[in-house]
């Protein structure tokens, strides 16, 4: 009875993303976050590889660094990829990323409150997620602002999903905008009231 939850706050991002993007220009799938065992990288790598000939004018852009580059490299070369599959590593000017990028995937086991989506879901990015991923399912909401693949882990389900929005502009379109709407709960000045209020509540 004690336990008060409060999210993270987002802020308002300075550049929107263009879901749709330019026919003469290569699509970017994009995801950010530390190359680690809980964001399971690999399994977004296997499933956009199964699908990267079905879609020659996208890439898979993933900015973050960690101990599993190594692998995921190895992978990369090991399905033949090199040309659609970037390893940024880290950087400083993350928005720029969300802002040049259609479409956002956060392939993790585990979350907490997943500030990475919740950012590129601010820029009016659709995404896609597990959905027995606690903390993604609570941002993304099934076809509405982006699609949660079955299971955790499953690279069937994600490379289905992914490529059901990498053919489909509207819904990307659609559900970008629906992401901008749905995260602006978590504006600074809402979370920081929710602070206030629980501080004087506590001092009373």
């Amino acid at each position: 009875k004690k336990i008060i939850t409060i999210p993270n706050p987002v802020k308002t991002a300075s550049k929107k993303a263009d879901p749709v993007g330019n026919s003469s220009v290569k699509k970017r799938l994009l995801s950010v976050g530390r190359l680690s065992y809980q964001k399971n990288y690999q399994a977004l790598v296997r499933a956009f590889s199964s699908i990267a000939n079905q879609f020659p004018q996208w890439e898979l852009v993933i900015v973050g660094e960690g101990e599993d580059r190594n692998d995921l490299q190895r992978l990369i070369d090991k399905y033949e990829i090199n040309d659609q599959v970037v390893l940024h590593g880290a950087s400083s000017q993350v928005e720029e990323y969300y802002a040049s990028a259609q479409l956002f995937c956060l392939p993790s086991r585990w979350e907490g409150f997943p500030n990475a989506l919740a950012e590129a879901m601010a820029h009016g990015l659709p995404s896609v997620g597990y959905e027995n991923c606690a903390g993604v399912r609570d941002l993304i909401m099934h076809r509405k602002n982006g699609l949660l693949a079955k299971g955790n882990g499953d690279i069937e389900s994600l490379s289905s999903s992914l490529a059901l929005l990498m053919k489909a502009e509207g819904k990307r379109a659609a559900y970008g905008e629906s992401a901008k709407l749905y995260v602006s709960a978590y504006e600074p000045e809402r979370i920081f009231n929710q602070w206030e209020g629980l501080f004087k509540e506590i001092a009373e």
